[in-house]
């Protein structure tokens, strides 16, 4: 038997609104999309918004045609394709955690700040270092010293939020097992969430 992988194409939610580069309002581009990873149509992902003042929609086939927004964001109740009810993000740029349930016509947003941490950086266990959005890769990236040890990702300094690595393969699980790193070294890393299958690479530099 050879094994292969396989790639998965979950159902998906577009994200068009103002922020989008370099078309803006474009539900046809599927490189803001959020999933339903167990087709049962909740949908959640992270976006990168790179304005402070940025609003979208979420929109189904790849058109206008069906698509949803919130006249009253406070409430966190979508309203069916109509014009005004643009949902603004609620903290300035940067990379959002959003969820979209459409059996029950919701949802939720939360900003997240993430950071890579454990015994093979120079702040142990207990100080992340930053991440930081590279338009170019569209991913969170940080060049930095790591020595034999582990690491991980969280979100916000806090371990709410947290992925590792459970198969060793690149791929991430929520509250997965920690990273290993082998070999002493200044890495790039870089953390892929705004796709389907979240994960990362390590360069050794």
């Amino acid at each position: 038997v050879n094994p292969y992988q396989a790639e998965v194409v979950y159902p998906k939610l577009t994200v068009p609104g103002d922020y989008q580069l370099p078309d803006a309002w474009s539900p046809a581009d599927e490189n803001y999309a959020v999933f339903s990873r167990r087709s049962d149509e909740i949908y959640e992902g992270y976006i990168y918004f790179g304005i402070d003042s940025a609003v979208y929609k979420f929109a189904q086939g790849l058109s206008w045609d069906l698509n949803w927004g919130d006249y009253d964001p406070i409430d966190w109740a979508l309203d069916f394709a109509d014009v005004g009810n643009d949902i603004p993000i609620s903290d300035g740029k940067g990379v959002y955690f959003l969820t979209c349930d459409l059996n029950t016509l919701t949802h939720a947003q939360m900003k997240t700040d993430w950071g890579v941490l454990g015994s093979a950086t120079a702040g142990g266990t207990s100080t992340d270092v930053d991440l930081i959005w590279d338009e170019t890769k569209l991913a969170l990236t940080t060049s930095l010293d790591l020595t034999v040890g582990n690491i991980r990702f969280r979100a916000n300094d806090s371990d709410d939020l947290n992925f590792g690595d459970n198969f060793a393969n690149g791929t991430l699980e929520n509250d997965g097992d920690d990273i290993a790193i082998a070999e002493a070294g200044n890495y790039t890393i870089d953390l892929y969430l705004t796709v389907s299958d979240y994960y990362f690479e390590l360069t050794k530099n």
